[in-house]
């Protein structure tokens, strides 16, 4: 979880004093709404976020005002979409420390989705590939990431890819045609071996690769790359920062946001086919 949740946290102490007010302990609570305390607990601290059935039953046995009901509820439609900005992510985590906790997200969820616009996803990338994106203008360079910095941070994504050999994963990639040629170096040949990395990848029992031909409509808006994991969250990611999304509705539509690009995209050998197309059109 990001360090920069503070909707997320001030919801949590809120729901535990107005607990403590109406003369509740945790496991006197639990048995009120018919939850386990340990329920209770990851609410108060901010590990779990309610749904808004939870909340209004919290409301209701807490015996909370109309007002402060209204409040709690403006809180947790903040906490639903946290913004974690990359200056204060890196000036605390450091480059690789973001990776790290990205990494901390992929170890724990079990089906990864992701629509990849612009840029391929950095659990397939290369280690060339990766340093020419990490090291434009305004990347990480732009929050105060040096040449040391920005080695640690593409081998901390390097580190990451361990994830896509582990049994019982499963990783749904969605990448544009026009993605397979979007490049961040001068050097052809990064590119290319970039394209041969993703064609090696699409091979792995726990990838799901398609690619989304340049001739064939969008069913969605492709508005911006988002990675999805599990039904838990979504995280979109900008310039500045990233959006993290835990509403369980708005998960659950860019989870199938993800699945409906999948079935109007090509998968299997179809989209090796494209990414090799693509490489011997830059070998020429």
């Amino acid at each position: 979880m990001t360090t920069d949740a503070p909707h997320r946290h001030e919801l949590a102490r809120h729901l535990r004093t107005v607990r403590i007010e109406a003369g509740h302990s945790g496991a006197s609570l639990a048995r009120e709404l018919g939850w386990t305390q340990p329920r209770v607990s990851r609410l108060e601290t901010g590990s779990q976020l309610p749904t808004e059935d939870d909340l209004s039953a919290w409301i209701t046995h807490t015996g909370v005002e109309d007002d402060r009901a209204e409040q709690l509820r403006r809180m947790l439609a903040l906490a639903e979409s946290e913004y974690a900005s990359w200056k204060v992510e890196y000036s605390t985590r450091g480059a690789a420390g973001v990776q790290r906790s990205i990494g901390g997200r992929e170890t724990e969820t079990t089906h990864t989705r992701q629509l990849a616009i612009g840029v391929l996803p950095g659990l397939v990338q290369t280690p060339a590939f990766a340093r020419a994106v990490v090291s434009i203008q305004h990347g990480p360079r732009a929050w105060g990431a040096d040449d040391a910095a920005l080695d640690e941070m593409v081998a901390a994504r390097m580190q990451r890819q361990h994830v896509l050999y582990e049994p019982d994963r499963t990783f749904t990639f969605v990448i544009p045609e026009s993605t397979l040629r979007t490049r961040f170096s001068s050097d052809v040949d990064v590119q290319i071996g970039q394209l041969d990395r993703l064609a090696t990848v699409a091979g792995l029992a726990t990838v799901n690769l398609y690619v989304m031909p340049d001739d064939r409509p969008w069913p969605v808006f492709p508005l911006a790359s988002f990675v999805v994991h599990d039904h838990d969250r979504a995280v979109l990611e900008e310039q500045c920062g990233e959006h993290i999304v835990t509403s369980p509705d708005a998960v659950k539509a860019y989870a199938a946001m993800v699945d409906t690009c999948a079935e109007h995209a090509v998968g299997g050998d179809e989209a090796v086919e494209i990414i090799r197309r693509v490489a011997s059109e830059l070998r020429v």
